[in-house]
């Protein structure tokens, strides 16, 4: 391979596309192949098919790796299973002897093979890069296909991720104005890796999906700013500030050094004291890639630079505060840093003391934090694989005591399940749509053998209805968050990230909507909708002037 492309232009002059030139002859020599053949969608088949082939290094393919993904790029998503196996069955049989052979097994041999830096490149540089130019805003279009357009310039994507997306409906309402902002926002990165050199001391964007539940993703490999925090570390807002509060730098420096349980107060006051050891390096931090990026912008400040790096506050524990705003549970709020602005409660750590004067032998918070996120969320084998029998004991009694509020959630959302339903959908208050599909693997007997497939199917596991309807509400608090701030703000899920003269304004904005969600209709809303209006309950009471007053939802 003798040349890398990074930009193959568009009439906006965009960067969008990566492809390496040996690759792109193979792809247009199977497109047209497709094409004589009267293959629909002859490009993308042959994309697909190239990049399963080249991506396997040689090994041995299993039929229905190529099958499924090849006849669903032909077919609708209102195909039936056996229409989509024949069709990728017949693409299939086409491209044996140009991209692989099958074997006698009826396994599927790659004919091309990468060395290991040829295929280590293709590997990184075939996924979804940032950009160096502002990605096109989301819109639905009127009269033609696809249905929603953006994003990308020719990488043509819909803004929603993750295998249900095929079987959401084209139409569905989404909100295309908090990814635009998001998309609008300028980044820098220092990235250290010679094949991506090209986005050093450049802007770089990122294009922004949902999942089907109404959360907000940014796309991007290797770089992406939902990744771990030592690639988060790498990226700086482009448009640089001076920090003119210092205290809000120090809670940052602080909560990477895992100090985020103290009080705010306590936290400046841990850093200035220990100023002398974080400059010269000798802190034991949490997050050691973030902390010497926050030490390295407390220079910057000292020295008056601007700085573009971004800080993040983190909701403690934002399904059960929500579940808590739902339910108008005092004792549930209170838990979770919703009530007392003067007490910095850490849930975790108090449920694992309260299990362990109950038990003999004593669990840990690292476990017990498992265990309740998965628990409020369905979760029965977790855990019991997770705790004994005596400590799992310990445990219903002890959450039953702390969270009722989150019980009673429990209670009311589970009955909601239409078990002869191939989805379930609801309506956020900003008039997005979570549209949720049921899916499983259904299995086919073909002349290559058993193939699976994900479809759309009725089920009674109940168990995914309460986290999906949390999850919407945690994205649609996201969306407001990005819509009501006039700063640049991005978020992963319920972190929350920006420059940190922008801390306190964030942790307002969060408490003003978790407040309006307390003093909603927006469960007897959602529980109407999936019950087609057969269930009602009476209208919790609201939790909205203590939680205004709290100082530690977001920490």
């Amino acid at each position: 391979m003798d040349q890398f492309m990074l930009e193959k232009k568009s009439r906006k002059n965009s960067t969008t596309l990566v492809e390496n030139t040996e690759v792109a002859r193979l792809i247009e020599k199977v497109t047209t192949y497709l094409t004589v053949r009267g293959i629909p969608k002859p490009n993308l088949v042959a994309v697909k098919a190239t990049k399963i082939s080249l991506s396997n290094k040689g090994r041995l393919i299993e039929p229905g790796a190529l099958i499924v993904p090849l006849g669903e790029i032909v077919t609708t998503s209102r195909a039936a299973g056996v229409e989509v196996l024949e069709k990728g069955i017949h693409i299939l049989e086409l491209l044996s002897g140009l991209l692989f052979t099958i074997e006698d097994n009826m396994q599927i041999r790659p004919m091309f093979l990468l060395s290991h830096g040829e295929q280590r490149i293709l590997d990184r540089l075939t996924a979804d890069l940032p950009m160096l130019e502002q990605p096109l805003d989301w819109f639905m279009t009127k009269n033609s296909l696809p249905r929603w357009s953006g994003g990308y310039y020719l990488n043509k994507q819909p803004p929603l991720l993750g295998r249900a997306a095929r079987f959401i409906p084209k139409e569905i309402n989404l909100s295309a104005d908090v990814l635009n902002k998001l998309q609008t926002i300028p980044w820098t990165t220092s990235v250290i890796n010679s094949k991506l050199t090209m986005f050093n001391q450049a802007k770089l964007y990122f294009v922004w999906k949902y999942d089907s539940r109404g959360r907000g993703y940014s796309t991007g490999w290797p770089l992406n700013i939902q990744s771990s925090q030592r690639v988060k570390s790498t990226l700086s807002l482009a448009n640089k500030e001076i920090i003119d509060n210092y205290d809000n730098l120090y809670i940052a420096i602080a909560n990477h050094a895992g100090k985020d349980k103290l009080s705010w107060e306590d936290r400046i006051e841990w850093t200035r004291s220990s100023l002398n050891t974080i400059v010269d390096g000798k802190i034991k931090w949490d997050e050691p890639h973030l902390g010497r990026k926050a030490v390295k912008a407390l220079l910057d400040t000292i020295d008056n630079k601007p700085t573009g790096y971004w800080i993040t506050l983190d909701a403690t524990a934002s399904g059960i505060q929500i579940m808590a705003a739902l339910s108008g549970c005092r004792e549930t709020a209170s838990a979770t840093n919703m009530v007392d602005p003067a007490v910095r409660r850490d849930l975790y750590q108090e449920v694992t003391d309260a299990i362990n004067d109950l038990c003999t032998v004593p669990t840990t918070r690292k476990v017990v934090k498992k265990v309740v996120m998965t628990f409020f969320y369905n979760s029965v084998k977790t855990p019991e694989r997770m705790l004994s029998k005596e400590q799992l004991a310990a445990f219903y009694e002890v959450i039953q005591q702390i969270f009722p509020g989150a019980y009673k959630i429990m209670e009311i959302v589970n009955p909601l399940w239409n078990t002869n339903g191939f989805h379930h959908k609801w309506t956020l208050p900003d008039g997005h749509v979570a549209h949720v599909p049921v899916l499983g693997t259904v299995k086919y007997n073909t002349p290559y053998g058993g193939i699976y497939r994900t479809e759309l199917v009725t089920s009674p596991n109940y168990r995914s209805l309460l986290p999906n309807i949390i999850h919407s509400i945690d994205g649609y608090i996201a969306r407001e968050m990005i819509r009501r701030c006039d700063f640049e703000l991005i978020h992963i899920h319920d972190c929350f990230g920006s420059h940190p003269n922008n801390m306190s304004a964030i942790a307002q904005c969060y408490r003003e909507i978790l407040a309006e969600i307390s003093d909603s209709t927006l469960l007897n809303s959602i529980v109407k909708e999936l019950s087609m209006g057969k269930s009602w309950f009476p209208i919790f009471p609201s939790l909205k002037h203590e939680i205004i007053n709290s100082s530690y939802m977001l920490s």
